[in-house]
């Protein structure tokens, strides 16, 4: 039996602060654990042991994940050290353990790389959050403070210097992150440099031109993660209570089919089986539905292969259209089964920033599906009245006994800003765990225009919204699709929050958006993670 160990280099351990931050750390109570939270997000090899570089080697040993090794199987003899990374070194006997070991059992953080110092490294360095926990920092911090002799050996640590073995350097100001523990957040917020955030921008701005439709349509990859992330301590609804998710402008309830799919796939509701459903009610009314597979083809998506997994999951359906709405209620009927999980909940109403009733487009009335379903001006000839609410008075009212909203997603047909207002109070209060919502200034091109989305006086840009959101903690990013053509390899996500992306990107059309709240780490951290930054070399991830 033996340990393996990936060893992550923390790289803040090198950043001298400034003695604001000394203050900070000293006024909060932080640890000098919590000072180090910032790890190097791309690894160099073969310097590092999760090098990503796909050679033979790369991942034992000295270039690789193999820190320690101790033989413990027999309890009758004392545990013994077949290798180390520097002291003891028998690599026929650890290269034996290499081949029964599992890629990554435990992580060590590494308080070194002294390689990235000493060849001038430091300021080419992108470094992604690490936080240790904070349950282990507020037991480290009660020990402390419990035990007089600990506290004053602790206490003499040597102020700025940090550790005795490491001397800090200046550094330019995106290495200076803060007391990432303290942060209320629990999340510390990444920041591209300008040199970051110009590439990406040229980058985004060139995916665009290759492929417009990429974030119209996209993978939504991180979709992938969803549930996990959701079964995390502080997400995970109390016993017997569902996971929540709002699917705003439900339009044929392909997004709704979505989630019902990943969370409880036992209830065989999915995209293929709702769109046999939409067929089924089609056919019942000698009537064919426009764009029944959805957009972008969003029947054909595979569904989970774990049919006997099942989480309890509310999913609600807004849908302004009365059309529309009555169609969703007999296509329920028909997916329905007694013993579901899942409980799909579907409003006729609309969303806005403000509750009441507003005047529709006559497409609402007899159109199923119609995009042009959308708020005309009171008088419109032919429109018809529907009722609005906001996602505060919804959450108020119909939410009181849930205290988060795992899922809110927004379609509003160029209103999404007005809905995302709407839910000021959910957002503040980091009700809401992650946001989805729609960017659409090619809305602006339809005759007569409409929609709030564009970038002259009195629309909506982009990065109003994704700076508003910053504000109340979320980290927003365009989602796109990575199957493009052969010669392109693009992230699944492009970063936006942290001035990521500085301008409005010029689209035509629409996009999607993805954002996660920094009160729950776990989730923050996931979507960085698969939202690669462009490399100094302009590819991406490298």
């Amino acid at each position: 039996l033996g340990c393996s160990y990936n060893s992550h280099t923390i790289t803040s351990i090198f950043t001298k602060m400034t003695a604001d931050e000394e203050q900070e750390e000293k006024e909060k109570g932080g640890l000098l654990l919590e000072r180090y939270s910032w790890e190097e997000a791309q690894p160099l090899c073969p310097y590092n042991c999760r090098c990503k570089e796909a050679k033979p080697d790369c991942r034992k040993f000295h270039y690789g994940r193999q820190k320690y090794m101790v033989y413990t199987g027999d309890e009758s003899i004392h545990p013994s050290v077949v290798w180390t990374h520097a002291i003891w070194r028998d690599y026929n006997l650890a290269d034996k353990g290499m081949h029964i070991m599992a890629d990554s059992i435990l992580h060590v953080r590494h308080y070194q790389g002294h390689w990235y110092k000493n060849q001038n490294m430091l300021s080419t360095l992108a470094e992604k959050p690490a936080p240790i926990a904070s349950s282990n920092a507020d037991n480290i911090r009660t020990q402390i403070a419990q035990t007089p002799d600990l506290e004053r050996l602790y206490r003499s640590y040597p102020g700025n210097n940090g550790l005795d073995w490491i001397t800090p350097v200046e550094r330019p100001a995106k290495y200076h992150h803060g007391m990432t523990q303290s942060n209320s957040d629990g999340f510390s917020r990444y920041t591209c440099s300008a040199g970051e955030a110009q590439k990406q921008e040229d980058r985004v701005a060139l995916r665009f031109r290759e492929w417009w439709s990429h974030s119209a349509c996209p993978d939504q990859v991180w979709m992938e993660s969803f549930p996990d992330l959701m079964r995390q301590p502080s997400i995970t609804p109390a016993e017997d209570d569902p996971l929540i998710v709002l699917d705003i402008g439900c339009n044929k309830g392909y997004t709704s089919a979505d989630f019902m799919d990943l969370l409880t796939p036992k209830d065989d509701f999915n995209p293929k089986t709702l769109h046999k459903a939409i067929q089924a009610v089609a056919k019942d009314r000698n009537t064919k539905y426009d764009r029944d597979c959805g957009v972008c083809g969003d029947c054909t998506r595979a569904v989970n292969t774990n049919r006997m997994k099942g989480d309890k999951v509310q999913v609600h359906c807004f849908e302004p259209s009365p059309a529309t709405y009555d169609m969703l209620i007999n296509v329920k009927t028909k997916l329905s089964k007694p013993d579901s999980l899942g409980d799909w909940v579907i409003h006729n109403k609309g969303l806005h920033n403000h509750s009441g009733i507003l005047a529709w487009h006559t497409a609402c009335k007899d159109a199923v599906g119609d995009e042009l379903c959308k708020i005309v001006p009171e008088g419109t000839p032919g429109s018809i009245q529907v009722p609005v609410t906001t996602v505060d008075e919804f959450s108020s009212a119909e939410l009181t006994k849930y205290p988060l909203i795992h899922m809110l997603k927004v379609d509003a047909e160029g209103l999404d800003p007005a809905v995302l207002k709407g839910a000021e109070k959910v957002l503040k209060a980091k009700r809401a765990v992650m946001v989805m919502f729609e960017f659409n200034p090619g809305l602006r091109d339809k005759k007569p225009p409409y929609g709030m989305w564009g970038t002259t006086q009195g629309l909506t840009k982009l990065l109003d919204v994704t700076t508003w959101l910053d504000k109340l903690s979320y980290d927003c990013y365009l989602d796109s699709r990575v199957d493009g053509p052969p010669e392109v390899k693009a992230p699944a996500l492009y970063r936006i929050t942290g001035d990521c992306i500085r301008k409005d990107p010029r689209i035509a059309g629409w996009s999607n958006v993805i954002c996660a709240s920094r009160a729950f780490p776990s989730v923050a951290q996931a979507l960085l993670d698969i939202a690669v930054l462009v490399g100094n070399d302009g590819t991406w991830g490298t």
